[in-house]
């Protein structure tokens, strides 16, 4: 049960990283032939977009994270928006630009399929505990109806079920 439930935040983990790594590229104005220096980013602030409109600059300039904030605040903000979009969460940047809103369609409709796959893992954890607490309630029965039939003494009949409870809670 643990390992499978660290194996699913971990791979959660590695999506969202990379996801938000993608989202950094696209966000670099750099990476589109634009300079950072084309508009006045003097009133931009982390909270909120330098520009007004449906399309606008890359989101890295738009927030004003070129040149005001380092590259791991960046990596923050970014890991931060494609979690929140994989799982549903407060979004708290928008998509602006073409590939932007590409990207963040992709990885919404991703994170539907990440999701399920979540929910059916869960699902099937649930089911084995289900099948082995069922397996064992079956097998306590037939030691039981064996050793009363047998006309079993009753202390041996008690080491015999610690001895079953022992082996099942070691599973």
């Amino acid at each position: 049960l643990g390992m499978a439930v660290l194996r699913m935040f971990l791979i959660f983990g590695l999506l969202s990283h990379w996801a938000a790594c993608v989202w950094g590229w696209v966000g670099n104005p750099d990476n589109f032939g634009l300079s950072s220096s084309w508009r006045d980013i003097s009133s931009c602030s982390m909270g909120g977009p330098c520009e007004f409109g449906l399309a606008g600059s890359p989101w890295l300039y738009r927030y004003g994270f070129i040149d005001n904030y380092d590259v791991t605040t960046q990596y923050l903000a970014a890991l931060q928006f494609t979690a929140a979009l994989m799982t549903g969460g407060e979004v708290s940047m928008q998509a602006s630009t073409p590939l932007e809103r590409l990207f963040t369609i992709l990885v919404m409709i991703c994170s539907i399929f990440i999701s399920s796959v979540v929910v059916g893992q869960i699902l099937l954890i649930m089911d084995r505990q289900s099948e082995a607490s069922m397996a064992f309630d079956e097998q306590m029965q037939q030691s039981r109806e064996f050793m009363v039939a047998r006309r079993v003494p009753l202390n041996l009949q008690v080491r015999v079920y610690r001895y079953l409870e022992s082996q099942h809670r070691t599973q």
